[in-house]
């Protein structure tokens, strides 16, 4: 006799994406802002971020079932997950949830089916451009996803500090760099070390107060760059 088991694996995991989209719309929505220490209602949480309180409330219960936010009585309060959902906190990854939930990540998994048969990347049918293109031409979107990876940054670059010792070697180029939050990171726990930022030339743009004696800004001479940041020591 089945202990059931495998059938709640298989639901759990068919309607995943459900738990998965209503953390993408509560960080849109910015619920985990709008409750401070105090618990609150749904009612008073929906009329701060503008959603309906019956629909929000059962979102919460969601996903306080898998640890984001807490259920006391009638009211949500924060857990320590939900906490990383604020826009100040240090190592908030507000912008992390929000991005997996841009238009373009469902539609690239939408055609998933196109990588098992073909072995080629589902995005280039979504996006014959390529990433950087569609960024380009979305720059709200482009926000959210560069506040992404710095928030993703921020939440591993003392683990990666910690775990490897980067003051033996002279020069250190960070490949697809973004704002240099690694990199600068690196550079300050390894004073006799130099420094190579090297992303697209609106990113480095951006990135132009960094440069220093120590660290220097390298735009890239075409649109192609590798999605996530890469180390190159020297």
């Amino acid at each position: 006799m089945s202990d059931g088991k495998p059938f709640a694996t298989l639901q759990q995991i068919a309607g995943g994406y459900c738990v998965s989209r209503c953390l993408h719309i509560v960080a849109d929505l910015g619920v985990a802002d709008a409750l401070d220490e105090t618990p609150h209602t749904a009612a008073e949480l929906a009329a701060s971020v503008g959603a309906h309180p019956d629909a929000l409330g059962r979102v919460l219960r969601l996903l306080a079932a898998h640890g984001v936010f807490e259920v006391q009585g009638d009211t949500f309060g924060h857990s320590p997950t939900s906490q990383l959902l604020r826009s100040d906190h240090p190592t908030s990854m507000r912008a992390f949830a929000r991005m997996f939930g841009l238009p373009v990540n469902w539609a690239t998994y939408e055609v998933l089916e196109h990588t098992l048969r073909t072995g080629l990347p589902a995005a280039e049918k979504v996006l014959p451009d390529g990433l950087w293109g569609y960024y380009a031409e979305h720059p709200e979107e482009a926000t959210i996803f560069n506040a992404a990876m710095a928030g993703k940054a921020h939440g591993q670059v003392a683990e990666v500090i910690r775990a490897y010792d980067f003051s033996g070697f002279g020069r250190i180029g960070d490949i697809g760099g973004g704002r240099g939050h690694l990199l600068r990171a690196v550079l300050d726990c390894a004073p006799g070390v130099k420094g190579v930022l090297f992303d697209l030339p609106h990113v480095i743009a951006e990135a132009a107060g960094l440069a220093s004696e120590r660290l220097t800004l390298q735009a890239a001479i075409s649109s192609w760059m590798p999605c996530r940041s890469a180390m190159r020591i020297c």
